[in-house]
């Protein structure tokens, strides 16, 4: 008996060791929070392009903010040097893709590392024959100037030239696309700077804004038949040269 009951004591330890334990219970994965923006592209810039043809050229200025675009399209094309000059505003018409209004209708979408833009023919801002705007690189476009309010109350203007009730107080700094030599009354591209971005047409006049850096050009080529320097030393004359 005394044996039988050593063994069944010697039993529970090793049966207790055998249990398994008992796993703690997964946590749920959270799920990322969404952001407003998420990693959609700022396409804000002055883009220029060559058209079809050898002498077409076509630049953009493009502002994004957080209720959708302004743009300015302009372009020169044709034999007799047809122009464009299209104010219009962007509609988000899903994602980065936007519907153009104002002077023209069209859309303007990313695609990859182009911007898609596609203006409505005929286009009463463009001259006869247009063929249609050509595809925009991304990458190189040049940034807006930071300019600061100078006017009391400087106005946002619609696509079509007319001011708005809403208005910019004097001292707060935009984002503008200005040549430097614009007009008072121009209308230039241009959204509010800060973390929250209102697009906007203001006119020229009621900015105060440094002269951009002027644009790099290349050097040009030597001409055929153009004449040598000279480069005969000081103090000897130059072989048929009359004294």
């Amino acid at each position: 008996m005394k044996t039988a009951l050593c063994f069944a004591l010697l039993a529970v330890p090793a049966l207790a060791l055998a249990a398994p334990k008992s796993k703690p219970a997964a946590k749920p994965k959270e799920t990322p929070a969404k952001t407003d923006r998420g990693a959609a592209k700022d396409i804000t810039g002055n883009y220029e392009m060559q058209g079809s043809s050898s002498g077409d050229r076509y630049d953009m200025d493009v502002a994004q903010g957080d209720g959708g675009l302004t743009v300015e399209f302009r372009g020169a094309f044709g034999i007799s040097t047809h122009t464009c000059d299209c104010n219009m505003v962007g509609t988000p018409a899903g994602e980065e893709k936007w519907t153009l209004s104002g002077d023209a209708k069209g859309s303007i979408g990313v695609f990859g590392e182009k911007l898609i833009v596609d203006i409505e023919r005929p286009a009463e801002c463009c001259g006869a024959d247009f063929p249609g705007a050509p595809d925009f690189k991304i990458a190189g476009a040049r940034k807006p100037t930071l300019c600061t309010v100078k006017a009391a109350k400087a106005a946002i203007h619609g696509a079509d030239g007319v001011a708005t009730s809403h208005t910019v107080s004097k001292g707060e700094k935009v984002e503008a696309f200005v040549t430097g030599e614009d007009d008072p009354a121009d209308l230039v591209v241009a959204r509010t700077a800060g973390k929250k971005h209102t697009q906007a047409f203001f006119a020229a006049g009621d900015l105060d804004c440094p002269k951009p850096a002027p644009k790099a050009t290349a050097k040009p080529a030597a001409t055929e038949g153009a004449a040598a320097p000279d480069v005969t030393p000081a103090g000897e004359s130059t072989p048929g040269a009359t004294p």
